[in-house]
């Protein structure tokens, strides 16, 4: 777990020393499988990082809980795919979609980030 954090931590400070926004995201996990309580302890720990230098969390852990197998495939790991080419948030099969749930709230974050640079860059007078 110390290990985790002092990368993790690492990887923000190098990205945030180029300019550049991390954005950090937990993960969805089944309490039913054999490493439960490290997947909720590394997930904390990502969650107090991005309090810490705060910066942009997505809280898939969280958000993925409503999803059938939380949002997992039957290999308790990747998020499912339903490989449809039509990618519908709202209703069918892909609206229970691990992935399409992770790619929507990615995509959410990146506006809610755009926006709010464009918000600060307006209200410097930039």
């Amino acid at each position: 777990d110390a290990a985790f954090d002092s990368n993790m931590r690492a990887i923000v400070d190098a990205t945030l020393n180029r300019g550049i926004i991390p954005v950090l995201s937990t993960f969805s996990y089944d309490p039913g499988m054999g490493l439960w309580r490290q997947s909720v302890n590394f997930n904390r720990r990502l969650v107090q990082i991005a309090e810490d230098y705060q910066v942009p969390l997505i809280n898939l852990w969280l958000a993925a809980r409503s999803l059938p197998a939380y949002g997992l495939e039957v290999d308790h790991v990747h998020m499912k795919h339903w490989g449809s080419y039509n990618l519908y948030f709202t209703r069918g099969s892909t609206a229970y979609s691990g992935a399409a749930l992770r790619n929507l709230l990615a995509i959410r974050m990146l506006d809610e980030i755009r926006n709010t640079i464009m918000l600060d860059a307006g209200a410097s007078g930039e």
